[in-house]
């Protein structure tokens, strides 16, 4: 076997992911057994990998269950609803947001006592600056990171998995106990300190935070516009150490150190010694662990004089990540990592050998980025549902700038100590290739097309995209390699073709979980409709909310680049700022507000038609008797009445729409209350069957009389858990149990999905995976 490291780190892979994710014992030791057993009965030699693979499979599979073991002991002791006391030493402190890492020491709740070496995120209302390493006592709330709630959210508790650490702490006293002066994360600390403020004081500060993030790996300090402009250009990679800083680190000390120490060992172990040491100061981030991994073997095959194999060099460093956490798999950060490499050191040779016979350099630049582009992009659009069009050729650009970057930002940081001036004037080199790079992503963010969204792909057809990549890439075309391409696209193509005639005719409406608020999204025959999108993230207004937050990662999730119209309910913070957010992003046909907003603005009402305004956006106001009609789907405005009234607050202007497909129908009332509830059941054809609660479950609605008129099968609860208003009303939520409505609570259960295609309706819960289907009623 040519590289059996690939098939080692495959085998402990699977082994994990299965632990992980499936936890499929029993299936797993009868497989096991079986294919010992086979192996001994038949006595045959050739299994003997078979055999050796299997028991990797199993390793993997046992150590992930060791480490899922540390919380599951916690969590079968620890009341989540009690607070806790917690013996801890801080490990980051992050002033700016009022939280730190810290690994707990001991955890106590009543008479239960823990002791655990895990590492937790700790939040507190005010933040004492204490210093890493100290020894500090909490007293909190301590929770489980829950999992996605919506489709397309960010996995907040897969990042932080990744990163070992598993719990939250929400402090309401912290006291501090004693200080460790000469900790190792303390000198570590304090010396990244000390070279940021060398490096601040050496730069302009938006300069500074990018130089800070690439050579020492501070974390937080970029602004969010240049995060964006660099994603946009799609060399975001370079706003974090990655294997780039390693190799030119490691191979420039190497060479450095062989000018004045003739061992080629002692030069290795010197520069071994160095690199991890870089790595555990910048962090360990894991395309830093690997690059160093690699390195090092590099490192010692030369001064061992054995051949290098950078591609089992690559799988060993994987699998050595995976063997310390195992939660790696699914990270975004080592994903890309492992795939990029391999595209470059896999498909770059390759590509070289059938498209550049002459050596051209230019062509080989460009192949090392394509090699890491193809392999990379099924896994840029799993998590982030879009693709930089230019991001190749950037790319081409940009990584000899980065080079120089890296090379002079190092030689300019470890000069201004010597010499302050020579710093400054080598820093300058610095900070015209940081202006050049910044040109080149403001002029590609300037060019038509520069971001593909595309939609989370499924696995099926990633695979599939592989496979074809692999067979591509074949030295002997012959025509078997023909055949086996033109099936796989063929297989490729049905699929493409079934889905796509399933959703035929389908309606598709989606309840986002956005806390305390509305949101709901409804896709039809390539048309796309919102009604309301939040808002309460945060009630700050130069904070992102919802519609950053949940409502645009959904619709990038699904594809979606141009939304047809946006229906609002009405003004509150919880229903519109999220819209808001949303028409600053994406393509906007037109925008529905209730008709008494047409006379009444109030400031959300003003900031979103000045919005609407500089898009070119489309405005309407609708009452009773309006409607929307595309094809089979109906949109009718039920309320606010067509006469005009008085309205004491926001929730009576609040707009009800019947939304009907064939003989499909659900109702979205807004904020209306008992008032509004008598008015629209005195009209014809309110009879729906889902309904999207009114007022959050508020008492003041959801009457026994309206209910009973609208006489809904299927009642979506939209709320905030734990929220200071008290929704939903528990004499609410039994009415509709008494009525025989079955109730949906997004909160609990997360998004909830209806799919139809007009005479039945199926109801999914995203989060609980719950899953019922429906005749309709009319």
């Amino acid at each position: 076997m040519k590289r059996p490291a690939i098939v080692i780190f495959i085998c402990y892979a699977a082994g994990s992911f299965v632990c992980l994710y499936f936890n499929w014992f029993y299936i797993v030791m009868l497989l096991f057994a079986m294919i010992i057993s086979v192996c001994l009965i038949m006595k045959v030699y050739q299994w003997k990998y078979l055999v050796i693979f299997s028991t990797i499979f199993l390793i993997g599979y046992f150590n992930s269950q060791r480490i899922d073991n540390i919380t599951d002991k916690i969590d079968k002791i620890i009341d989540y609803d009690k607070p806790i006391e917690a013996i801890a030493e801080v490990h980051s402190i992050d002033m700016t947001s009022n939280k730190m890492i810290c690994k707990l020491n001991k955890i106590s709740q009543d008479t239960n006592k823990i002791t655990s070496g895990i590492k937790v995120i700790v939040y507190s209302k005010k933040l004492e600056p204490y210093e890493v390493g100290d020894q500090i006592k909490i007293y909190g709330s301590m929770q489980i990171f829950s999992k996605q709630t919506n489709p397309g959210a960010y996995d907040t508790r897969g990042y932080y998995l990744a990163n070992k650490i598993y719990y939250s702490i929400y402090a309401s006293n912290i006291e501090f106990i004693a200080s460790r002066q000469y900790s190792m994360d303390r000198i570590l600390n304090n010396s990244r300190v000390r070279l940021e403020k060398q490096i601040n004081h050496l730069f302009p500060s938006n300069e500074a935070s990018v130089i800070n993030t690439m050579l020492i790996g501070s974390k937080g300090i970029i602004n969010d516009s240049t995060k964006e402009l660099y994603q946009v250009a799609g060399i975001s990679h370079l706003l974090a150490i990655s294997g780039l800083h390693v190799s030119i680190i490691g191979m420039a000390l190497f060479q450095l150190l062989n000018k004045f120490i003739k061992s080629q060992k002692v030069c290795g172990v010197i520069s071994i010694l160095i690199l991890w040491t870089y790595c555990l100061f910048t962090g360990g981030s894991t395309s830093t662990l690997r690059a160093t991994i690699m390195l090092t073997f590099m490192l010692l095959t030369i001064f061992l004089n054995e051949n290098y194999d950078a591609i089992s060099a690559l799988f060993i460093s994987g699998t050595m990540i995976v063997v310390g956490n195992p939660y790696q798999l699914v990270d975004v950060g080592f994903l890309l990592s492992i795939s990029a490499v391999y595209g470059i050191l896999y498909v770059t040779p390759k590509l070289n050998a059938k498209y550049n016979p002459n050596s051209n350099i230019i062509l080989q630049m460009l192949f090392v980025t394509l090699g890491a582009s193809i392999f990379t992009y099924p896994i840029l659009a799993w998590f982030f549902y879009k693709l930089s069009f230019y991001s190749v050729i950037m790319n081409l650009i940009i990584v000899p700038a980065a080079t120089i970057l890296i090379t002079f930002g190092i030689l300019a940081l470890l000069t201004s100590f010597i010499w302050l001036r020579a710093g400054e004037l080598l820093g300058g080199v610095v900070y015209f290739t940081l202006k050049y790079i910044e040109m080149c992503c403001e002029w590609v963010a300037k060019l038509p097309l520069n971001t593909l969204i595309i939609g989370k792909p499924s696995i099926f057809i990633i695979i599939i995209y592989y496979i074809l990549i692999f067979l591509w890439l074949q030295e002997k075309q012959g025509k078997r390699l023909l055949k086996a391409k033109i099936i796989i696209i063929l297989v490729g193509i049905l699929f493409i073709g079934v889905n796509s005639f399933n959703q035929m005719g389908r309606l598709k409406i989606t309840f986002l979980d956005v806390g305390q608020g509305d949101s709901a999204i409804i896709e039809y025959s390539g048309k796309t409709f919102i009604i309301d999108g939040g808002g309460k993230v945060s009630s700050s207004l130069n904070t992102k909310n919802t519609g950053a937050y949940v409502v645009m990662p959904y619709l990038e999730s699904e594809g979606i680049y141009q939304i047809d119209g946006i229906f609002i309910s009405h003004s509150d913070f919880d229903h519109i700022y999220g819209i808001i957010e949303v028409v600053k992003e994406i393509k906007t046909d037109f925008i529905v507000l209730p008709k008494p907003y047409e006379q009444e603005q109030d400031d959300l009402v003003r900031t979103l038609l000045a919005c609407a305004r500089e898009k070119d956006i489309e405005i309407y106001y609708f009452s009773e008797g309006y409607k929307y009609i595309y094809e089979c789907l109906n949109i009718a405005c039920v309320y606010p009445q067509a006469k005009a009234i008085t309205y004491k607050n926001n929730n009576e202007k609040s707009l009800v729409l019947n939304i009907s497909y064939k003989d499909f129908s659900v109702l979205f009332t807004g904020d209306i209350e008992e008032d509004q509830e008598d008015d629209i059941r005195l009209l014809e054809g309110v009879k729906v069957d889902i309904i999207k609660v009114p007022h959050h479950g508020s008492k003041t609605s959801s009457t026994k009389n309206f209910l009973e008129e609208v006489d809904p099968s299927v009642a979506i609860f939209s709320y905030g858990k734990y929220n200071r208003y008290g929704h939903p009303s528990k004499e609410v939520v039994d009415r509709y149990k008494i009525l025989g409505i079955k109730a949906f609570h997004i909160s609990n259960e997360g998004a909830v999905i209806v799919t139809t295609k007009g005479k039945a309706y199926v109801v999914k819960t995203y989060f609980t995976r719950r899953k019922e289907k429906y005749i309709c009623n009319n």
